[in-house]
C-alpha cells in the first residue's frame, strides 16, 4: 500500500514539474541543428515536435524495424538528410523477434555508428540504451511477442556493450535503463501502455533525460 501511494506521488511530481522543465529548456533555445531520431516505434511514437517545438526534428522511426532495418536503409533513413545530431535507439526487437545473440545485436549498433561516421564525419551521434521491458504489466505485445525477465537480462548485457562500442568510437551513451525502471527491475508501471511501448509520462521522462544533450 505504501508503495501504491509513493508511486501516485511520484507521478503527480512528474505531471506537474515535467512539463515545466521542459518548457525552461526549451524556451528561447532556438536551435538551427537539423536532429534526427533514428530507431523503431518507442521512436515513431515520439512527438518530437510537440516536445522540442524550437528545433529542427527529423523522425526517421520505424514500427518493428531491427538493427539490420537500418543498416540496409542508412540511405533513406539518414544520409539523405545529413543531420547535425543523431540519437540512435534500437535493439529491443532483436531481442523479442530475432535469433541474434547479444554481441550480434552490439555489433550491428556499432556497424550502424562507424557507418554513419564514415559517412557523415561531422555528425555528433548519440546512443541510448536500450530501454527496459515490463514483463508483469502485459506478457504479450504485438505478433505475440512474449516479454519475460529475460529479456531485462539481456537488455543490461547488450547496453553494457554498447556503453563499451560508444567509448571505443567516440560518440556518446546516454543511459537510459535506470531512468525508466523504478523500484523493480522493469520499465516502471506508469511509464508504459503495454508492457514495451511507451506513454505520454515516460516521454515525458525521457525528454527531460535528452534535453541536455538536444541542446548542447
Amino acid at each position: 500500500m505504501k508503495n501504491k501511494i509513493l508511486c501516485i506521488l511520484i507521478i503527480l511530481i512528474i505531471l506537474i514539474s515535467v512539463p515545466i522543465i521542459i518548457y525552461k529548456y526549451n524556451i528561447n533555445k532556438e536551435n538551427k541543428d537539423k536532429i534526427l531520431f533514428l530507431g523503431d516505434s518507442i521512436t515513431e511514437r515520439y512527438d518530437l515536435k510537440k516536445y522540442f517545438p524550437n528545433h529542427n526534428i527529423i523522425n526517421s522511426g520505424i514500427g518493428g524495424n531491427l538493427t539490420t532495418d537500418i543498416l540496409n536503409d542508412l540511405d533513406n533513413r539518414v544520409y539523405t538528410y545529413k543531420p547535425d545530431k543523431i540519437f540512435l535507439l534500437i535493439g529491443t526487437n532483436d531481442i523479442i523477434y530475432s535469433n541474434l545473440s547479444d554481441i550480434d545485436i552490439a555489433n550491428n549498433i556499432e556497424l550502424i555508428v562507424t557507418s554513419i561516421k564514415k559517412e557523415l564525419p561531422k555528425t555528433k551521434i548519440y546512443v541510448e540504451s536500450i530501454y527496459p521491458v515490463n514483463y508483469k504489466k502485459n506478457n504479450k505485445v504485438y505478433n505475440n511477442a512474449l516479454l519475460t525477465k529475460d529479456n531485462n537480462k539481456r537488455i543490461k548485457k547488450i547496453n553494457k556493450l554498447i556503453q563499451k562500442m560508444c567509448n571505443e568510437n567516440k560518440c556518446t551513451y546516454i543511459g537510459m535503463y535506470d531512468t525508466l525502471e523504478i523500484f523493480s527491475d522493469t520499465l516502471f508501471n506508469y511509464y508504459t501502455t503495454d508492457g514495451l511501448h511507451i506513454n505520454r509520462i515516460g516521454y515525458r521522462i525521457i525528454t527531460f533525460k535528452l534535453s541536455k544533450y538536444i541542446n548542447e
